[in-house]
């Protein structure tokens, strides 16, 4: 078995972090070194964990450096083959590092291996999940945007010797952009399961709202000049990218900063599809749609009637499906019956059986779809 270095930096955060550990020496791949790099913390964090853990984990305490300057020294000190990051506030699963590993061993061109998370609150409530739906060479796609979580990912020690450390400059982003330097040189690929826990704090969006917008800013910015992205590209990927940050403001309550992102990312992308997966869909619909009307009756944009009625086909099919996938059959409908108005004449035919099979509720339309799956196979066997 391969050596893991398990990198865990920590500030003033010394009873989450213990978490974090246990998460760790919990893993049933127990080939692993755990390095807890102490950024300054002033909890007597260093006093717990060397009480606590004695032998188990190397701690290092150095003068706070970010969360960049942490990871690099953690890396500095580590021995194993492959490198994985954990927060001090996220934990494992038992089985995340052997799935992630079994894939390294079954392809030796991959780099980089991410997984699917849980976010919760800071009750443990759980927000919401993340799966995976990139691999390969998947730097245009990780250009649009983030699809991993820096507690998600496993790297060979081969790409720090390629392409270096962590870049602080890109701080509170920089874990962002050290996977699209990775992506560029290395495959990557995925493990499913959501087999990480993240916990969101609202104080961290708060005080690191427009520090994360200015730090992904500069990663495109520099990205593009430096491999010359076509504009398309370009401009798919500041809308992307703006909706994301625009949604972290709105769950801050910073709503002036939500629109003017939004705003910024139908600049860039008329068509821009603005929601995101969670609750409170009919709030979120309202808080969307103030800006998207604004947006398509002001300057030149109220002139492009085509684009409108694609941009309006758009908003309301993505978000037919969120009203589908919470159950809400009679706003499915509604989003359905509007997209097709501004679609007319051509009326998407898929959302036809959809929309019929609606009127059944959620729960007997999903029993019709898996029964067709599990049938179809065998209707359409080819002797």
């Amino acid at each position: 078995m391969s050596i893991v270095s398990i990198i865990i930096p920590t500030f003033n955060r010394k009873f989450m972090v213990c978490k974090a550990i246990d998460s760790a020496l919990n893993q049933t791949y127990k080939d692993i070194e755990i390095i807890v790099i102490d950024d300054g913390s002033s909890d007597n964090t260093q006093e717990l964990l060397v009480q606590k853990y004695r032998d188990k984990i190397r701690y290092f305490y150095q003068e706070n450096r970010g969360v960049a300057g942490a990871r690099n020294a953690g890396i500095q000190e580590s021995r194993g083959e492959y490198i994985a990051f954990l927060d001090s506030d996220d934990t494992w699963m038992p089985a995340k590092l052997d799935a992630q590993m079994n894939i390294f061993q079954s392809d030796t061109d991959v780099g980089l291996v991410y997984c699917g998370y849980t976010t919760l609150d800071m009750q443990g409530e759980i927000l919401g999940q993340v799966k995976p739906a990139c691999k390969g060479m998947i730097y245009y796609d990780l250009v649009l945007g983030n699809q991993m979580g820096a507690s998600s990912v496993v790297i060979k020690r081969e790409c720090v010797e390629q392409i270096g450390f962590f870049q602080g400059r890109y701080s509170p982003a920089e874990d962002y952009e050290y996977w699209l330097r990775i992506s560029r040189k290395y495959k990557v690929d995925f493990v499913e399961d959501p087999l990480v826990q993240y916990v969101t704090h609202d104080q961290g969006l708060s005080q690191n709202g427009r520090a994360m917008e200015q730090a992904v800013m500069r990663i495109l910015e520099d990205h593009w000049q430096e491999n010359q992205l076509e504009g398309n590209l370009m401009h798919r990927s500041y809308s992307n990218n703006c909706v994301n940050l625009a949604w972290n403001y709105y769950r801050n309550g910073d709503h002036d900063s939500f629109k003017r992102l939004l705003h910024l990312a139908l600049t860039h992308g008329p068509t821009q599809k603005l929601f995101i997966h969670g609750a409170d869909a009919q709030q979120k619909e309202r808080a969307v749609f103030a800006v998207f009307s604004q947006f398509w009756t002001s300057g030149d944009q109220c002139h492009n009637r085509q684009d409108k009625k694609k941009a309006y086909t758009a908003q309301y099919l993505q978000l037919a499906w969120e009203y589908y996938h919470q159950g809400n059959m009679k706003q499915f409908r509604r989003c359905v019956s509007s997209a097709c108005r501004f679609a007319f004449p051509t009326v998407p035919v898929r959302l036809i059986v959809p929309y019929i099979k609606s009127f059944l509720g959620k729960k007997l339309s999903e029993k019709i779809h898996a029964a067709r799956k599990r049938l179809l196979p065998h209707i359409f066997i080819i002797h």
